[in-house]
C-alpha cells in the first residue's frame, strides 16, 4: 500500500462508474479509467500511486489480444501487473473449461475500411472454410455454401475491435476450395489441398481435390504458389495439420469421396 492516504473504495467505485466492467475495453480506456481512480483522492497526483490492487482490478477488463502486450510496456509496474492478470485469465478459462461454464456471444458485423480493405459489412455465410490466429486477428479462408458454391477469399477479424476487414491481397490466388487446412508459421500462413464441392446440375459429378500450397505473407499482404521438393501427399480434403518445429504435419482426410 502507498504511504499517502488512499480511500481504495472510492477509487475503485469511481472507476467502476465509469465504465461497464462486464465487457472488455481498450488499452487508452484502461489508462483513463486509472487517471479516474486518481481524481478519488485529492492525495493522489498519478496513477504510478494508485494501489497495485486497483490497477489489477481496472487492467483486467482490457481485450486480451494486442492490447495486454501493449499494456506491459507502460512501465514495468505495469508489466508485473499484467503478467499476474494474464496468470489469474488463463486460471479462470481452464477452470471454466473443466466445469463446462462457456458462454458464448454472437458478434455483430460492423464495417471499416481501410487503403487495402474493401468497404463491406462482414463475411458472407459460408462452412467448411479454414481458420487460424494471427497476431491478435483470426483469418479466415474460402469455404462453401448451402448450394456448393466455393470461395478463395481472406477475411481477417480484429479480436480486439471485432470488426471483419478483407485484405485485398496480390500474387498467386488459390483455387475456391473448401475443407483445406491453414496454419501460421514465421508470421505467413500456409494454405494445403481442400476440395471443391460439385455444382447440382450436370448430375453425377464428382468433387475435385486439390494438392496445392500457398503461403500468404501478412507483412506483403501477398499469396505465394509454392511447388513442394520431393514426394508430396496426395490430393486431399478434410484433413488436419499442424506445426511442430519447422514442419508442417498433415494428418488424415480423404483423397476422393467416400474415402477418409
Amino acid at each position: 500500500m502507498n504511504s499517502k492516504e488512499f480511500d481504495e473504495k472510492d477509487a475503485a467505485d469511481q472507476a467502476s462508474s465509469l465504465f461497464n466492467f462486464d465487457d472488455e475495453f481498450s488499452l487508452t480506456e484502461a489508462m483513463y479509467g486509472a487517471a479516474s481512480a486518481c481524481s478519488a483522492s485529492s492525495k493522489v497526483t498519478s496513477i504510478y500511486e494508485i494501489p497495485e490492487e486497483i490497477l489489477e482490478h481496472i487492467l483486467g477488463f482490457i481485450s486480451p489480444y494486442r492490447e495486454m502486450d501493449s499494456a506491459k510496456l507502460v512501465s514495468k509496474q505495469w508489466n508485473r501487473i499484467m503478467r499476474s492478470v494474464v496468470k489469474q485469465l488463463k486460471r479462470k478459462f481452464y477452470q471454466s473449461l473443466l466445469k463446462c461454464d462457456i458462454n458464448w456471444t454472437c458478434v455483430s458485423q460492423e464495417s471499416q475500411a481501410g487503403h487495402t480493405e474493401r468497404v463491406i459489412k462482414g463475411i458472407s455465410d459460408r462452412f467448411s472454410h479454414s481458420a487460424v490466429y494471427h497476431d491478435g486477428s483470426m483469418y479466415v479462408f474460402g469455404g462453401c455454401t448451402s448450394t456448393n458454391t466455393t470461395f478463395n477469399d481472406l477475411w481477417k477479424l480484429d479480436l480486439t475491435t471485432r470488426q471483419w476487414v478483407r485484405p485485398i491481397a496480390t500474387g498467386t490466388y488459390p483455387s475456391p476450395k473448401a475443407c483445406a487446412t491453414m496454419v501460421e508459421y514465421n508470421g505467413n500462413l500456409v494454405l494445403y489441398g481442400g476440395w471443391s464441392h460439385p455444382i447440382p446440375y450436370p448430375l453425377h459429378q464428382s468433387a475435385h481435390y486439390f494438392s496445392e500450397l500457398h503461403v500468404y505473407s501478412t507483412v506483403t499482404n501477398k499469396w505465394s504458389h509454392v511447388l513442394s521438393l520431393g514426394q508430396e501427399p496426395e490430393a486431399l480434403g478434410g484433413h488436419s495439420a499442424s506445426v511442430v518445429g519447422n514442419l508442417m504435419v498433415i494428418f488424415g482426410g480423404s483423397p476422393r469421396p467416400g474415402l477418409g
